[in-house]
């Protein structure tokens, strides 16, 4: 089970393209390719809090950070939205770590793990302006026991609240809680992505198309949504990847180089059911 991550390793001077400087929330609209179907994923531009993003070249991770687009030639998402460096780090189980200290390795099914082979990081330094996010916990809008809660992740919640929204589903329809959508900028308690609003206190934007509950959904990759509870994010450095694996909570782990003969490369092994940066388009 992958707990709530509220921090990040390093900050990252990460090279994004950010289209809008200085008209940010003046609004804006999914642009299709020229010649398109318009349907999603042929669409040229995407649109988070206003300002556009390139789909073949961009992606989206949080809503904290300002601004959360990032390239995809040169970085990935992580956990609870955190954006790292491809070149230099990797997502893996409890959240970012550099490769230089580390690799991702394959977690025995049945536990019988070497505890000396897990890497003990040192304490990370907490990302300005989670803490709010924590605090936000209390007031954000609870889904009940009877409403769809993305147990597939790749379905859209039909309750009100964002909580897993598929913003490929166009155009955006207005709900109880957004009845003007679709939306075209932010404001200071919504964020607007794809034209769906959302609650900034209960979700963040992910890869190209998803909106997920802060505390209930991690960022994996490209942008690849999973459970923090039922699924795990893992590296594999022989491919150099991400990808998600679905219903096992702890299939990797962050270890020691010394123990690189005793636990591989996390992979997808037979059985396994996973999601790689791909899939998700």
């Amino acid at each position: 089970m992958l707990p709530l991550l509220l921090f990040f390793s390093s900050f990252l001077n990460v090279a994004h393209g950010w289209n809008c400087d200085e008209q940010y929330n003046q609004g804006c609209s999914i642009v299709p390719k020229a010649g398109g179907s318009g349907v999603y994923p042929d669409w040229e531009y995407g649109c988070i809090d206003g300002c556009k993003f390139e789909l073949d070249s961009e992606f989206i991770c949080g809503g904290i950070q300002n601004p959360p687009v990032y390239r995809l030639d040169t970085s990935r998402c992580c956990a609870q939205f955190i954006p790292l460096d491809q070149a230099t780090q990797e997502c893996c189980y409890e959240g970012v770590m550099d490769k230089v200290n580390g690799y991702c390795g394959q977690y025995p099914s049945d536990g019988s793990m070497d505890t000396s082979c897990l890497y003990d990081p040192p304490k990370q330094k907490k990302l300005e302006g989670y803490s709010s996010k924590l605090a936000a916990e209390t007031q954000r809008v609870l889904l009940d026991d009877t409403a769809a809660s993305c147990e597939s992740l790749y379905s859209r919640a039909k309750n009100d609240s964002a909580v897993c929204v598929d913003t490929a589903v166009q155009p955006a329809p207005p709900t109880a809680a957004f009845p003007t959508q679709p939306c075209k900028a932010a404001n200071s308690e919504n964020g607007c992505f794809n034209m769906y609003a959302y609650s900034n206190a209960a979700a963040h934007a992910c890869g190209s198309r998803w909106i997920l509950d802060f505390f209930e959904y991690g960022c994996c990759g490209k942008g690849i949504p999973y459970s923090m509870k039922k699924d795990s994010c893992c590296y594999n450095a022989d491919g150099n990847y991400h990808f998600v694996v679905i219903n096992n909570g702890h299939a990797c782990d962050q270890l020691t180089p010394v123990c690189k003969d005793k636990y591989p490369y996390a992979t997808c092994l037979d059985g396994q059911t996973c999601w790689d940066e791909e899939y998700i388009q």
